[in-house]
């Protein structure tokens, strides 16, 4: 496909701009801005190479990150943690394997299982190992969470003007629409998407940070008054669009914040991760769960939107029958797996889990889905819930949580982004920083420090 000149202006003016960046500032700012305005502002394209991963926004990204990464680190530009490989990494060297052996099993081209290969290393192996390299200390959690909720306030005023005048800007700075238009309204209201491929993808993305901001106000990470203000701004343009999934999603995540901390308990934010172990388990296993579903949905979504949520699970059914024929290896990614009646391809494929079961079966889709557990357990080791509001712990617990909703929108979606597979590596083994390591240590909550650091001060005035 021929892009317009704007497209490669964009890609040269970033690359740029981001290895002057990685020249001139402190690594993990680098790697987060880098990351973000690369995939927040850069087109939706697509570059076919023949025998490798197409040249994208993701490939183009992660690869240039990945690289400058390894370039400066060698010539000690860029301090990282000391890397031990340990039992959690394995879900993704298996999810990596899992690509070419499902090419061997299915008689495809070496080729083929070279390139799916890689295209998962760029897509989960590359971004994970990033965060388990850069950003595992509470402190670079904190600052992942930063910059993140920054560029998602930055994003703010651009889908505000989609909602007025129609996701355009797209089209207006690259020349052509990255989605279907007939996509963008719902309910007479337009569903902005700015650069991203969706305005679902936008919905998720709004509704995670959020849920970050929210979190960081009750933590008084933030107290200033600007900053609170376009957070509440950013909580009603996520309802405005009408994203049933993400605004549900962004108020289950504050109650498993909320509750978890105040009765200082898990519990809760396990639960959030039954829905989408038992959702697959029941999918794979055949067993048709769509009429209780649609029962449960009926009750707070609009007829309209019942009758999509009513397709996509036919939809998911037919695909599941499907996948079990292979249910180990599954049919790799030639397409085999997809439904034809009269020879017309009618399928329809939205859930990532679906489309990694037909995929991989079984050996490809559980190391996926497993690496959205990682944080669960990482979690568990640094912070009793009664920390997650305290400001050590805060940046965690949101990010720990937000890792859990994108799971659960998976279910239904498939949106995921570099910045979520680096979050997952971060988390996976977090190290406390000196100051929380003291705090621990001498099992002082931080409450508790600033209130005797009050009273040496009074006694010693």
């Amino acid at each position: 496909m021929m892009h317009d000149k704007s497209v490669y202006s964009a890609i040269l003016l970033w690359i740029s701009c981001s290895f002057f960046l990685f020249l001139t500032s402190p690594s993990r700012k680098a790697i987060l801005i880098s990351l973000l305005s690369g995939w927040m502002f850069l087109p939706i394209f697509s570059i076919q190479i023949p025998g490798l991963p197409d040249l994208d926004k993701q490939t183009l990204v992660v690869g240039f990150i990945s690289i400058s990464c390894l370039i400066l680190g060698l010539r000690g530009r860029f301090q990282r943690q000391n890397f031990t490989f340990g039992f959690l990494d394995l879900p993704v060297v298996l999810y990596i394997l899992a690509a070419p052996t499902t090419a061997l099993i299915n008689n495809s081209e070496v080729y083929e299982g070279i390139s799916h290969a890689l295209a998962r290393v760029f897509e989960v192996g590359a971004p994970y190992l990033i965060g388990r390299l850069y950003f595992s200390r509470l402190s670079e959690h904190k600052l992942t969470s930063k910059i993140f909720l920054a560029f998602s306030m930055i994003y703010l005023p651009l889908a505000i003007f989609e909602l007025r005048f129609s996701p355009q800007l797209h089209n207006l700075v690259y020349g052509y629409a990255q989605h279907s238009f007939a996509q963008t309204i719902r309910a007479g209201v337009w569903r902005p998407m700015v650069f991203m491929r969706h305005g679902l993808e936008l919905s998720l993305w709004f509704a995670l940070a959020s849920l970050i901001g929210v979190w960081f106000i009750r933590a008084r990470i933030i107290t200033q008054g600007f900053t609170i203000m376009g957070i509440a701004l950013m909580l009603i343009v996520t309802f405005i669009g009408q994203s049933y999934g993400a605004i549900i999603l962004l108020c289950l995540g504050l109650i498993t914040l909320i509750s978890s901390n105040f009765f200082k308990i898990k519990l809760p934010y396990f639960i959030l991760f039954i829905f989408p172990t038992l959702y697959m388990t029941n999918r794979v296993a055949d067993l048709r769960i769509e009429k209780p579903m649609l029962e449960i949905a009926r009750t707070f979504l609009p007829m309209r939107r019942l009758r999509s949520v009513s397709f996509r699970l036919d939809q998911e059914y037919n695909l599941a029958t499907r996948a079990n024929e292979k249910m180990f290896f599954g049919w790799g990614r030639t397409g085999n797996y997809r439904i034809l009646e009269d020879g017309k391809d009618v399928t329809v494929t939205d859930s990532r889990w679906i489309i990694e079961y037909c995929i991989g079966g079984l050996f490809g889709m559980l190391p996926f889905f497993i690496l959205f557990f990682l944080p669960v357990i990482g979690l568990y080791k640094i912070a009793p819930a009664s920390l997650w509001h305290t400001k050590n712990h805060a940046p965690s617990a949101a990010l720990a949580i937000g890792t859990a909703a994108v799971l659960i929108d998976l279910m239904f979606n498939n949106f995921c982004s570099p910045i979520h597979f680096l979050i997952i590596g971060a988390l996976t083994y977090p190290k406390l920083d000196q100051e929380a390591q003291r705090l621990r240590r001498f099992n002082i909550t931080e409450g508790e420090q600033t209130k005797n650091w009050e009273v040496s001060t009074e006694a010693g005035s």
